[in-house]
């Protein structure tokens, strides 16, 4: 999962940095031990329920300490211990990204649609930025290896597809 990092770095001033400052941060999943004991009906809502609450204890868990390690570590001359392995899954949250809300004033105005602009990696997920309505929706950009996962996908209970825009690639399918 991207964490954006600006936030938790206290003792800089960020604001005016036009660059990204993000890290990738892995949350091990233990498959087979997911357990729940809140009274839900249904094992898959429990399932996802406890994975939000990992990956929310180790984003919650990234403190300045922990950012001044990272920095730190990219001095070291070996630093594959901090190079993140490959992932079965990748999330990002752009939610808090203001794009919506930039005015290019009266002949072009508000951004009305905002596009990923880069390839999709495979099994990954991108919330996007928050529209700027009174109730907005949440977008969400979903790349899957191929169709059969599409279609199970959206065969699931926990899952509702509002719309589709759909973009088939010879790498894999996304879903917009």
């Amino acid at each position: 999962m991207a964490v954006n990092l600006r936030g938790r770095l206290h003792s800089l001033e960020l604001s005016s940095y036009l660059g990204n400052v993000v890290t990738a941060l892995q949350v091990p999943l233990p498959p087979n031990r997911l357990s729940c004991e809140c009274e839900m009906k249904h094992d898959d809502l429990q399932k996802v329920a406890q994975v939000a609450s990992f990956i929310r204890q180790q984003v919650t868990s990234i403190d300045e300490q922990f950012v001044w390690q990272l920095i730190e570590s990219k001095r070291v001359p070996d630093a594959s211990a901090f190079t993140p392995s490959p992932f079965l899954a990748l999330v990002s949250s752009w939610r808090h990204m203001k794009t919506h809300s930039v005015d290019f004033g009266p002949i072009l105005g508000h951004i009305d649609t905002f596009e990923m602009d880069m390839p999709p990696f495979i099994n990954s997920s991108v919330i996007m930025p928050q529209h700027m309505t009174k109730d907005p929706v949440w977008e969400v950009n979903i790349t899957l290896a191929n169709n059969s996962s599409f279609d199970t996908l959206v065969k699931s209970s926990l899952f509702y597809l509002v719309g589709e825009s759909s973009v088939h690639t010879a790498s894999g399918c996304s879903i917009l």
